[in-house]
């Protein structure tokens, strides 16, 4: 990199890369020369924003690559895969494995956040090829929360909110972030999986944390705390609930606190357990099936899942 002062930021273009002589550029990804395939990759991260579908056949050899360890470029590597994702996430979709491994195993934030944003374009189109690693991906997302990742998580609640049992512990933790994007992402993340399975929000530091939500400066967290205690039947929250839906500046944040408290009104409070004893140890990992199988399921319900053709609530999750 010898530009200087102006040109620092543009990345330079090897030389015969106007006419995206793919067969070389394929041949550089497989030699056995270290730096032939590093000048393979930087070919194809020079291109593959304005050319995606051209590059698509290095997907392959690009996974392969990322799967070494030793190689010191990786970050130029899963950025190339990102790009390719947002334009076609099935031919990326084969690489999810090494992307999450990557996402898990790599030092450097900026890169994770990327892997983060391959995965989620992935997601748009095969979730449930991300949603199988979802245990991989909590351990990174708790290693470095991040909006990125948080939001990742929340994307594929839509579709599997029962798979996020073992996120929760992540994500109440997140909730006190001074970040306000990694709160947002928490709560509505929360809500999402409340709204599949009301019993994320048993335990009694889950529903703590939401109530502590309710006050937060972010209008889009207190709207989605109010979702998540209104779907776990948190009634304890109820008094504090008609405060808000009396109170508070936010139209929206009010709406929703309404509907939690309409929620209380169509449930037997003495019918619910009382929330789990407020320990770390008890907030771990959720595999058990019985637990997940104890479904609060309503169709009467206002959904945040349900199909555009359906009747959709007003009090949707954003």
């Amino acid at each position: 990199m010898s530009g200087g002062g102006g040109e620092s930021d543009q990345r330079e273009v090897p030389i015969g890369v106007d006419g995206l002589d793919l067969p070389s550029i394929l041949a550089g990804l497989d030699a056995d020369d270290p730096e032939t395939r590093r000048e393979a990759v930087t070919t194809v991260r020079a291109v593959v924003e304005d050319r995606p579908a051209a590059c698509a056949p290095t997907v392959p050899k690009l996974r392969a690559l990322l799967e070494r360890s030793e190689i010191d470029y990786r970050d130029q590597i899963i950025a190339c895969l990102a790009a390719l994702a947002a334009d076609s996430p099935t031919d990326v979709a084969p690489s999810t494995a090494e992307i999450v491994s990557f996402a898990a195993s790599t030092s450097s934030s900026e890169a994770r956040t990327t892997a983060f944003r391959c995965l989620g374009a992935i997601a748009t189109r095969r979730p449930s090829a991300v949603v199988e690693h979802v245990e991989t991906l909590v351990a990174a997302v708790r290693a470095e929360p991040d909006e990125r990742g948080l939001t990742l998580l929340s994307q594929l609640a839509r579709t599997h909110p029962d798979a996020f049992f073992p996120a929760i512990s992540v994500l109440v933790t997140a909730l006190e972030s001074d970040a306000v994007e990694v709160r947002v992402a928490a709560a509505r993340t929360i809500a999402r999986v409340a709204a599949g399975d009301g019993t994320v929000v048993d335990h009694a530091r889950v529903r703590a944390r939401l109530r502590e939500r309710l006050a937060d400066d972010e209008p889009t967290v207190r709207r989605n705390a109010c979702l998540a205690l209104g779907y776990g039947g948190a009634f304890e929250a109820r008094e504090r609930l008609e405060t808000v839906a009396r109170t508070d500046p936010d139209v929206t944040v009010r709406n929703c606190a309404s509907w939690a408290v309409a929620e209380f009104e169509d449930r037997d409070p003495d019918a619910e357990s009382e929330p789990d004893s407020d320990t770390d140890t008890d907030l771990g990992l959720v595999s058990d099936v019985d637990s997940r199988s104890r479904v609060r399921s309503d169709p009467s319900l206002p959904s945040p899942f349900r199909a555009e053709s359906d009747r959709r609530s007003e009090l949707e999750l954003e």
